[in-house]
């Protein structure tokens, strides 16, 4: 409310128009004092959230030693909610292996000798559960293809996540030309680590550690500049 108050100066009649001063509110000013206090107190880190950005940094910059490997073993000891939305999103690439896989061998051979002409990942569509195996040879030159179907067995609420995978088809397109493979059969695999960006499989003994192309590329081009 604006208070107005009259008094003469010099015989006229003036007003004075006035605002009262704002008034802060006591919870706010509470709330306030709470996030400054909680500012102050230094943050825990997140050892998975540190282990998983080392990891990325290691194996984009081609660093697969003890490190890795102790990295990897770090994420695969974890246990969190399985988010089968996160599988998606294109293809994923294969950095690093734990020993030879039983499953997609072709694959598994592109991603041992991973280079900028050598590619070997996954691409699993959770809205269809559909799964093609993808390896490229000379720089797309060759491309071997497995696909099929996926599902996830038991329990998957969380990581160790085990999933099914029928693979029904095959195909090899060599210098532009496709020949299919008869390429049949089934495996299980489990998720032991999944991200945004980085999931890490384990089929009976055997590691792979995926990385989302998308955000492969993108930290590729990043240390390039």
């Amino acid at each position: 409310m604006i208070a107005a108050h009259r008094h003469r100066i010099g015989g006229h009649a003036c007003t004075n128009m006035s605002k009262p001063a704002p008034r802060v509110s006591a919870v706010c000013r509470a709330t306030s004092f709470a996030e400054f206090v909680q500012n102050l107190v230094p943050r825990k880190p997140d050892p998975i959230k540190e282990a998983r950005t080392e990891l990325l940094q290691l194996l984009v910059s081609g660093q697969t030693g003890s490190r890795t490997s102790d990295l990897v073993d770090i994420l695969s000891s974890t246990s969190l909610p399985f988010k089968e939305n996160k599988l998606g999103g294109g293809r994923w690439i294969v950095l690093y292996t734990k020993g030879m896989p039983q499953l997609w061998k072709a694959t598994y051979e592109a991603g041992k000798t991973f280079s900028p002409g050598n590619r070997a990942g996954q691409d699993l569509n959770p809205k269809g559960r559909t799964v093609v195996n993808r390896a490229e040879y000379f720089g797309n030159k060759i491309v071997v293809t497995a696909s099929g179907a996926y599902e996830p067995l038991g329990d998957s609420s969380r990581t160790p996540c085990e999933v099914i995978s029928r693979i029904s088809s095959g195909n090899i397109n060599i210098f532009g030309k496709d020949i299919a493979l008869p390429i049949k059969g089934e495996g299980k695999f489990e998720v032991l680590y999944l991200d945004d960006d980085l999931r890490i499989f384990k089929a009976g003994p055997s590691y792979a550690v995926q990385v989302k192309e998308s955000k492969l590329d993108d930290m590729l081009q990043r240390m390039e500049t």
